[in-house]
C-alpha cells in the first residue's frame, strides 16, 4: 500500500510553492516545487527552486477535464488568500469559455469533519489562514480546438501578489461519451445517507436536488455501472429502496416515480449506462423486505417472497422504462450474489418472468466454473452479466496488457482490493483506471468497482453495512470520495484523480485495442503506440515500492499527451462547433454530425477547409513539441494532399522543411 506521507494530490503537474515572505517576493528566494506528489503542509522541506516564469501545466482531451494546483504557503502564515484565473486562450483566439473554469482550495491537511476516508475536499472559498492548495480545474469543451492554450493565475495574500503562468495542453483526441466508454466502472450512491445527512423526506423533491451533485459525479467521471437498490436492509446500508409498492383496487400495484426520477437525473449528465443492477436478493433470506408507500409519501416495510405473481410487474415495468429510453434491456442485471448464491428456486423464477435479465456476481469464486464460448453460467444455472472480484489486478502492464474480447457476453471487474482503500493516496486513484487492464487470475478485467460516493457517517454511524456488514463495499474500499456540502455532495482530490485517471484509461485502452488487429491503423503507428505504452507502464512500475511518476511528474505529463494525441490518430475526434459562432452563421453550414462520425476511420468533421487544415496544422505542431515528428509530418502532408489552397499549406510545407533538417 502506498505511503499517505508520500501521497500524489497531482503528478501531472509541476507544484508550484509560493512561500509569501513579508515583501512582494516569496520567501525562500522564488518559486518552490516540492516534489511530485506532496501534499499542502507535507514534504515541503524536499521543494527545489524554480524559476520564477515556470508554469502550470495541464493535459486534457476535448471534452475532457485537466486540473492543477499551486500550493501557496511555506515557511510562514498565510491569511486573507484570494486567487483568480485570467481567460486561458488558445493559439488561434479561441478561449475556454469563463463556466468551464473552476478555482478550489484544499486546506493544509484532511480537512474534513467527516474524515472517514482520509480525503482532501475541494472547497469553493479560501481558508482563513494558513497554507494551501488552489486548484485550477479546466472542462474542456466539446468545440475546443487541439493545441496550446495560455493564461495565468493570480495569488493574493495580505503580503503581496505572484502571477503563475498557466499551460493547458488540448490534446487532438475527444474522450468518448456514455455507452462508447471502454472503461466500466462502478460508483456506489447512498440515497439513504443523502435524506438522512440533510434531514429531508425521502426520495422528496429537496431529496433529490440533494442527490443530483453525487450523480453529476458519477456521470462526469464515467461511472455507467448503476447500482438500484430494491429491497430493504441489503449491503447497501439502505433502509428504503428505489422502487416501492402501493395497494390498488385489485392488489399491489408497483410505483416507479423515484426510480424514473433517478434516472432522468443520470442520464441529463451520463447518457445510457452499460449495466443497471436491481438489487433483488440477499444471503440468507428466503424472504425480503420492500417499501410500502403509504398516505403523505410514507415509506413502510413489506414483507415480499420470491413469488412470480409480486415480482414480474416489476421486472415487466422496469424493461419498459429502458426500452423507452431507447437503451436496451440487457443492460439489466440482479443483484446481488456473493460467495453465498441465490437458490435454484430464485434463479428459476427470474428466468421465467425476465429471461433478458442477467445477474450480479460479487464473489472470490473459488472452484466456480470458467466462462466458455462467450459466456460465464456457474451453479444454480446463473448467468453472469458482470461479475465484481475482490482482487487486484498486475501492475506495471505496458502494451501487453490483457483487454477483454469485446463479443463476450458477461463482464468482469477488479475491485482493486489494498490499493484502492479508504485510506489510499490521490495517486492510487489516478492510475486505477489504467490498471485495470493488467489483468489477474486468468480474468481480462473491463474497468473497476465498489467505489463509494456519499456513505458518509451519520449521527456517529457509518451507512455502509449497517445491516449487513458480511456484504459492506468491501473491508477496505473507499466509501465517500465525495463529502457534504450545503447544497450536496462535492468533490475531494481523490475524486478529481479518479477521474481524469479514468479518461487516461480510455485513450489507453484505445490504444490497446488498435493494436490487436485494428487494420486501419498502419504499423508505423502501431509502434509508435507500443513504445508510448511501454513507458507508460514503466512509469508505474513500483516493484521496489516507488514509481518512476513520482521523480519525474513532467515525464508523465507528456506521456498522457502522447497517448491522447495517438488515441486521436486511431479515432480523430469530432469537434463541435462553437456556440458563439452558431447564430452569426446560416443553418446550412452549421457543423452536422455524420452518422458514422465516431468510427475509428472518420476523419474530423468540419464545416470550413480552413478550420480542417488549421486543426491538422496544430495538431502537427504538438506532435513535434512531444518528438513524434513521423506523425507529424502525416498531418502535414494531409493538408498539401487533402487542402494544397488554404492558407495553411505554405505554414505546412515550411514546417515539413524544418522538421527534415
Amino acid at each position: 500500500m502506498m505511503n499517505r506521507t508520500t501521497a500524489g494530490v497531482l503528478f501531472i503537474v509541476a507544484m508550484l510553492i509560493l512561500a509569501v515572505g513579508p515583501s512582494s517576493k516569496p520567501a525562500g528566494g522564488g518559486v518552490l516545487l516540492p516534489g511530485p506528489f506532496a501534499l499542502p503542509g507535507e514534504d515541503i522541506q524536499d521543494a527545489r527552486s524554480a524559476q520564477a516564469d515556470e508554469p502550470l501545466r495541464m493535459v486534457g482531451p476535448i471534452g475532457g477535464i485537466a486540473s492543477g494546483q499551486v500550493v501557496v504557503g511555506g515557511g510562514s502564515p498565510v491569511r486573507g488568500l484570494r486567487a483568480e484565473v485570467s481567460a486561458i486562450r488558445g493559439e488561434d483566439g479561441g478561449t475556454i469559455p469563463s463556466d468551464a473554469v473552476e478555482i478550489r482550495y484544499v486546506v493544509g491537511g484532511a480537512n474534513d469533519d467527516d474524515n472517514d476516508d482520509g480525503d482532501y475536499v475541494l472547497r469553493s472559498r479560501p481558508p482563513q489562514e494558513g497554507a494551501a492548495a488552489v486548484w485550477l480545474i479546466v472542462e474542456i469543451p466539446t468545440h475546443a480546438r487541439p493545441g496550446q492554450y495560455t493564461g495565468q493565475i493570480d495569488i493574493r495574500t495580505g503580503r503581496g501578489r505572484r502571477s503563475v503562468p498557466v499551460e493547458l495542453e488540448v490534446a487532438g483526441w475527444r474522450l468518448p461519451e456514455g455507452d462508447d466508454r471502454e472503461v466500466m466502472l462502478g460508483l456506489m450512491q447512498s440515497p439513504d445517507t443523502i435524506a438522512a445527512h440533510y434531514d429531508v423526506r425521502p426520495f422528496s423533491q429537496e431529496h433529490f436536488r440533494l442527490m443530483e451533485p453525487s450523480l453529476r459525479y458519477m456521470a462526469a467521471a464515467g461511472g455507467n455501472l448503476l447500482y438500484i437498490p430494491v429491497i430493504r436492509n441489503e449491503h447497501m446500508g439502505n433502509d428504503d429502496g428505489l422502487i416501492h409498492w402501493r395497494r390498488g383496487r385489485q392488489g399491489w400495484e408497483v410505483d416507479f416515480s423515484a426510480f424514473e426520477r433517478y434516472l432522468d437525473i443520470y442520464a441529463e449528465h451520463g447518457g445510457e449506462p452499460k449495466a443497471l443492477a436491481l438489487i433483488v436478493w440477499r444471503p440468507g433470506r428466503d424472504d425480503v423486505e420492500v417499501n410500502e408507500r403509504v398516505g403523505q409519501g410514507r415509506l413502510e416495510p413489506l414483507e415480499a417472497s420470491y413469488d412470480a405473481d409480486f415480482w414480474k410487474p416489476l421486472m415487466d415495468g422496469v424493461r419498459q422504462r429502458v426500452r423507452s429510453r431507447g437503451w436496451d434491456d440487457s443492460i439489466i442485471l440482479l443483484g446481488t450474489g456473493w460467495d453465498s448464491r441465490p437458490s435454484e428456486e430464485v434463479v428459476g423464477m427470474f428466468k421465467d418472468i425476465a429471461p433478458y435479465a442477467r445477474w450480479l456476481i460479487f464473489s472470490h469464486m473459488r472452484g466456480d466454473p470458467s466462462p466458455r464460448d462467450g459466456r460465464h453460467v456457474i451453479e444454480n444455472d446463473i448467468e453472469i452479466g458482470v461479475l465484481e472480484v475482490p482482487y487486484p489486478p498486475n501492475r506495471g502492464r505496458g502494451a501487453n496488457m490483457n483487454l477483454p474480447d469485446p463479443d463476450n457476453e458477461y463482464v468482469h471487474l477488479t475491485t482493486h482490493r489494498g490499493r484502492v482503500t479508504i485510506n489510499a493516496e490521490p495517486f492510487a486513484f489516478r492510475i486505477a483506471g489504467e490498471e485495470t487492464f493488467g489483468g489477474g487470475r486468468g480474468r481480462r478485467h473491463s474497468g473497476f468497482s465498489r467505489i463509494g460516493l456519499d456513505f458518509w457517517s451519520v449521527d456517529g454511524r457509518r451507512v455502509i453495512g449497517r445491516h449487513d456488514r458480511q456484504h459492506n463495499l468491501y473491508r477496505f474500499n473507499p466509501r465517500a470520495i465525495l463529502k457534504p456540502g450545503e447544497d450536496g455532495a462535492r468533490p475531494t482530490v481523490q475524486a478529481l484523480m479518479l477521474r481524469e485517471g479514468v479518461q487516461e484509461a480510455e485513450a489507453y485502452a484505445l490504444l490497446g485495442r488498435a493494436l490487436q488487429g485494428d487494420s486501419s491503423v498502419s504499423d508505423d503507428v502501431k509502434d509508435e503506440i507500443r513504445e508510448v505504452l511501454d513507458r507508460r507502464g514503466e512509469m508505474r512500475d513500483n516493484d521496489d515500492d516507488s514509481m518512476p511518476a513520482r521523480e519525474d511528474p513532467d515525464a508523465y505529463l507528456q506521456v498522457s499527451l502522447e497517448m491522447y494525441n495517438l488515441a486521436g490518430q486511431v479515432r480523430p475526434p469530432r469537434i463541435d462547433q462553437s456556440p458563439a459562432a452558431e447564430p452569426s452563421q446560416p443553418d446550412e453550414q452549421r457543423q452536422q454530425d455524420p452518422p458514422d462520425a465516431d468510427t475509428p476511420t472518420q476523419r474530423p468533421q468540419q464545416d470550413d477547409p480552413q478550420d480542417q487544415s488549421r486543426s491538422l496544422y496544430v495538431l502537427a505542431q504538438n506532435y513535434i513539441d512531444a518528438g513524434m515528428d513521423e506523425l507529424a509530418r502525416r498531418n502535414l502532408q494531409r493538408i498539401l494532399d487533402e487542402y494544397p489552397d488554404s492558407e495553411w499549406a505554405e505554414k505546412a510545407r515550411e514546417l515539413m522543411e524544418q522538421i527534415e533538417d
